[in-house]
């Protein structure tokens, strides 16, 4: 492939791999305006509990993943070590959480309600509050007030839970059952039972823009850059859309329906709750090669080639297979098969054996 952007002219027929974040903004453009690019996330760690998960949450460091189960307790795991290092019980069922901007510090929403901030550290409740409220999330703001949006009806309202003074409201026009702010406090997003999302600009006291998914909303998060919104709902799709262009940029398929999503700090962790009993996180690959684009739109063209042969068992059937239909050399595959992320060469090769299994058929050689 070549693409010629005004005087420059660049070759994926080169040997050095050549990485996106390195060439020209036009140049890069037209390459990913070429294969279709979407977000690249891909399964990294996956943890399994006793029960489905109701709610997630990496604090900023993302060292630290808490998991609620349903029911009336919490699971603090290390993601280093994909350990579990820490159980919290309460009297009451949980129904939100969320770390401080420090990390050390956890607030935990009861149904009584009750809230509690629990540090990590010492295992210790530092805090505890009633509150009068339907709340659907909880979030620190810039101040580390504790603040919290309540609906019990077809509106939203922004309010500090430890004072119980309203803030802010907004109208939603149908029964809000979730909600999220990003990190900075600009923007609110509330999903209803009419498979509707709603932005709000929380300076200008409006609403943006609507997002419209294929069933009821059951999850909502913001990137920490409010450049994206991820949205989770009964359908038992994750989708990430793009906050300017409103654009769909990436999907997660989930076996069963999705009650909680977050991103980490950087924007490149992705953290999803699901009533199958895990927490599956997700890790963005975003500094491609121009040949790992390559490949990847090699891989789904063979795809829809024709159904492929259902006895493909192993990565060097999928390659050979691909160079043959593609006309592609099979060893240039080889070798930018290798220059991806260990984690990433087996998250893409599930996903391509699970569409192996899922649309092709078995051919036999007579």
């Amino acid at each position: 492939m070549i693409v010629q952007s005004a005087n420059t002219l660049i070759s994926m027929e080169l040997q050095k791999p050549i990485y996106l974040s390195r060439i020209p903004i036009e140049i890069k453009k037209k390459i990913t305006d070429q294969v279709n690019l979407q977000q690249w996330w891909y399964l990294d760690k996956t943890f399994e509990i006793n029960n489905w998960v109701s709610s997630v949450c990496i604090d900023p460091t993302e060292k630290l993943l808490a998991i609620v189960p349903c029911g009336k307790q919490i699971y603090l795991f290390d993601l280093q070590r994909e350990k579990k290092i820490a159980s919290f019980f309460f009297n009451h069922e949980i129904t939100s959480i969320c770390f401080d901007h420090s990390g050390q510090n956890l607030a935990i929403l009861s149904f009584k309600p009750e809230i509690f901030v629990f540090d990590t550290q010492t295992c210790d409740i530092i805090e505890s509050f009633d509150h009068k409220g339907a709340v659907t999330s909880i979030y620190f703001d810039q101040n580390e007030n504790l603040l919290g949006v309540e609906s019990y009806d077809s509106s939203a309202r922004i309010s500090n839970l430890k004072t119980n003074k309203k803030i802010i409201s907004f109208n939603h026009n149908n029964w809000v059952i979730v909600s999220s702010v990003s990190s900075s406090g600009n923007l609110l997003a509330t999903g209803s039972g009419n498979s509707k999302a709603r932005l709000f600009d929380m300076k200008k006291k409006k609403a943006i823009a609507n997002f419209e998914l294929n069933s009821s909303v059951s999850a909502l998060a913001f990137d920490p850059f409010e450049q994206f919104i991820a949205t989770a709902s009964r359908d038992n799709h994750v989708h990430i859309f793009d906050l300017q262009t409103h654009k769909k940029v990436a999907s997660f398929k989930h076996d069963q329906l999705v009650m909680s999503v977050c991103f980490g700090s950087s924007g490149n962790l992705f953290v999803t709750g699901s009533w199958d009993n895990k927490a599956r996180i997700f890790a963005q690959h975003n500094d491609y090669t121009v040949h790992q684009l390559q490949l990847k739109k090699a891989l789904l063209s063979w795809l829809l080639i024709e159904k492929p042969d259902k006895q493909i068992e192993t990565l060097e059937q999928l390659l050979a297979d691909t160079a043959k239909k593609c006309a592609l050399n099979y060893n240039d595959l080889i070798a930018t098969w290798n220059t991806f992320p260990t984690t990433m060469q087996a998250a893409l090769w599930r996903t391509m054996l699970y569409r192996i299994q899922k649309y092709g058929k078995i051919i036999y050689i007579k």
